[in-house]
């Protein structure tokens, strides 16, 4: 390549040198397409190639550098999202502790007192234990759900207990930890407490010692009224199924007193208002002219039915299928 030649290149770079990338790129191929000399032309498409290579790898490692950017951003939005949901998200005002506080979420996995450091389903373990330990002789208990929550003021944690989302009905009971870590009952559920007030009822974590038991509820037995000897006698007379007519013993005096011979035609069972003895009852078979061997008496004490002799030894005899008959029929 001759001086002339050599001079031109370099003129060419100067200028191309206080050019901008793409005015650079814009110039060489305008300088590429005018050049003659294949020396020259081969010198400036060298120079083109050096450009478009440097291009080249630059967009390579900014991709490189933008893919690794949008890794690092996944990992930082995921870190924060695990932090939102354990962070309490509302303030919520509750009648029966008339005190604000700070719901957390389903998923709360830590509630952390002054002095305690318990996770949420640890709270719900405590106070559960102690709900069913004192409701332990309670027939068919109603089932409970167990909403923690922390209070914005003092900083503790609150639990109260609700009936199921299908009762109507307040809340069943209220606790929380104090400072010391105790588990407290609020006196607005306690006999006797002021309902601002709160009672220990546990002093460690799962310390069921001095949870008191609750008494079961003492059976009422609905008394039934008491068998009366007309009701007895259409029993009986029932129970044998032998069509007896039933008559009170002055009704029988009346209709067949005036017979003066046996007559095993008429069989009547006869009933008496007359008591021997408080709260039992009495009937008989009566023919005319005729003492029946037994009579039966029927004891609303016992609610039992006997067979008694008509005679001095004053025996009787438990009759359970006429008794289970009489009581089915009350």
């Amino acid at each position: 390549m001759d001086n002339n030649n050599q001079d031109e290149i370099n003129r060419l770079i100067t200028e191309l040198g206080i050019q901008k990338e793409k005015d650079r790129k814009h110039q060489l191929k305008i300088e590429i397409a005018k050049a003659t000399d294949r020396g020259v032309k081969r010198a400036l498409q060298d120079i083109l190639e050096d450009i478009e290579k440097k291009e080249r790898r630059n967009k390579i490692i900014g991709l490189i550098v933008l893919v690794l950017l949008v890794l690092v951003g996944f990992f930082v939005v995921g870190v924060l999202s695990d932090k939102k949901d354990q962070t309490p998200i509302k303030t919520v005002t509750t009648n029966s502790t008339k005190t604000s506080e700070s719901s957390t979420s389903e998923s709360l996995e830590k509630v952390v007192p002054k002095e305690k450091n318990l996770t949420g389903d640890e709270v719900k373990q405590w106070v559960g234990a102690v709900w069913d330990k004192r409701n332990q002789n309670i027939p068919n208990a109603m089932s409970y759900e167990l909403d923690v929550r922390i209070d914005d003021r003092d900083k503790l944690v609150y639990v109260r207990v609700n009936p199921p989302k299908e009762k109507q009905i307040d809340s069943l009971g209220g606790f929380r930890i104090n400072a010391n870590g105790e588990l407290e009952e609020s006196g607005y559920y306690v006999e006797g407490v002021g309902v601002d007030e709160w009672v220990v009822v546990s002093r460690k974590f799962m310390d069921l010692s001095e949870v008191k038991v609750k008494e079961a509820p003492k059976r009422v037995v609905e008394k039934k009224a008491d068998v009366t000897s007309k009701q007895f006698a259409e029993s009986y007379a029932s129970y044998m199924k032998d069509y007896y007519p039933v008559m009170s013993t002055e009704e029988y005096g009346e209709k067949y007193g005036h017979i003066k011979e046996y007559d095993n035609t008429i069989q009547v069972v006869t009933y008496t208002d007359y008591v021997r003895e408080e709260g039992v009852v009495q009937c008989g078979i009566q023919s005319p002219m005729r003492m029946a061997s037994s009579f039966y008496t029927y004891d609303n004490k016992e609610n039992k039915a006997y067979r008694n002799q008509n005679n001095a030894s004053g025996e009787k005899e438990f009759l359970p299928e006429l008794t289970d008959y009489v009581n089915n029929q009350r």
